[in-house]
């Protein structure tokens, strides 16, 4: 995960950079205004406020998923096992039952139901 982060910040970097350059070239000619670099600077900084919250949903939302999926397929291949273990302890408890009681006891294990 640590390594995924570095990436992710280089690429955040970089995405900066090319956005902070594009916006200097396409207002190059404006910046001998006062007023027009103040709003170059705060275009800049809306541009890079909004790629860190996109990048930081992307990584951080997807490295939680890969993390938590793994966590949640383990716990169901639990609760099925518990739930299959009850099956059975409560079959061999009823053929138990039927054979103290001397009675036929014909039904299908838990393995041969549907």
């Amino acid at each position: 995960m640590k390594r995924f982060l570095d990436v992710y910040w280089v690429i955040y970097f970089i995405g900066y950079l090319v956005a902070v350059a594009v916006m200097l070239w396409l207002h190059w000619d404006d910046l001998l205004y006062k007023d027009n670099l103040l709003l170059l600077l705060a275009t800049i900084y809306g541009v890079a406020a909004g790629s860190a919250s996109a990048f930081a949903i992307i990584v951080e939302g997807g490295g939680y998923i890969v993390l938590l999926i793994p966590k949640r397929v383990k716990e169901l291949i639990n609760e099925g096992r518990k739930q299959e273990r009850a099956e059975w302890i409560a079959w061999l408890k009823r053929r138990r039952e039927a054979e103290a009681n001397n009675q036929s006891f014909d039904e299908p294990p838990p393995s041969e139901r549907e």
